[in-house]
């Protein structure tokens, strides 16, 4: 699983970045580096990212922030 493309860019700014940071108990600069990379089944689809991403968009079901990678 990866984050949406959409979900990214909603995220992507410093208000969003620190608040997620803070949910997590982790620096701003860690997230704009798993922001960055998205690799599959990286950090940011960890289940308490998930929830701190889903906090600060304001969605209800954290299904709807991932989806799977295109095969290349």
């Amino acid at each position: 699983m990866i984050i949406k493309p959409e979900v990214l860019k909603k995220i992507n700014n410093v208000r969003s970045r620190v608040a997620i940071a803070a949910e997590l108990g982790l620096s701003e600069q860690a997230i704009t580096r798993s922001i960055e990379r998205n690799t599959p089944n990286g950090t940011l689809t960890k289940l308490n990212y998930l929830k701190a991403i889903a906090k600060v968009t304001g969605t209800k079901d954290i299904n709807t922030l991932v989806e799977q990678p295109k095969a290349v």
